[in-house]
């Protein structure tokens, strides 16, 4: 397993892209927002009761980076808004670039940012 030089919450594994989340559930919208404490913060317009921010959390990271939702597997906090997901099917590089593009922002700009001294 390897981190990603510069992205704390992308770990390259033999099964895929590992992402560390932040989810915070039941806001307005469905969207990516910024870095918290190492993770890609996700906002998700869906309660966190009967798996419903889970599946929403599935469905848009599928949609964002363009590939099925059986490539999309949440393997741990599952009952947590600190996630980790597995992504098959998509090369490092094209996650840094949309997740960027969402941004609106240099990636490591905003990483540079949440660091602590």
């Amino acid at each position: 397993m390897s981190r990603s030089a510069g992205y704390p919450f992308i770990q390259a594994t033999r099964e895929g892209l590992l992402l560390s989340l932040y989810i915070q559930p039941s806001a307005r919208k469905d969207e990516l927002c910024g870095i918290r404490a190492g993770s890609l913060k996700i906002r998700l317009n869906a309660p966190p009761v009967d798996g419903k921010a889970n599946k929403r959390l599935v469905e848009y990271l599928a949609r964002v980076f363009g590939i099925r939702r059986s490539s999309v597997e949440i393997v741990g906090g599952h009952a947590s808004r600190r996630k980790q997901v597995r992504l098959k099917g998509i090369e490092e590089e094209r996650v840094e670039t949309i997740v960027s593009t969402l941004l609106g922002r240099s990636l490591q700009v905003l990483i540079n940012s949440h660091r602590r001294p």
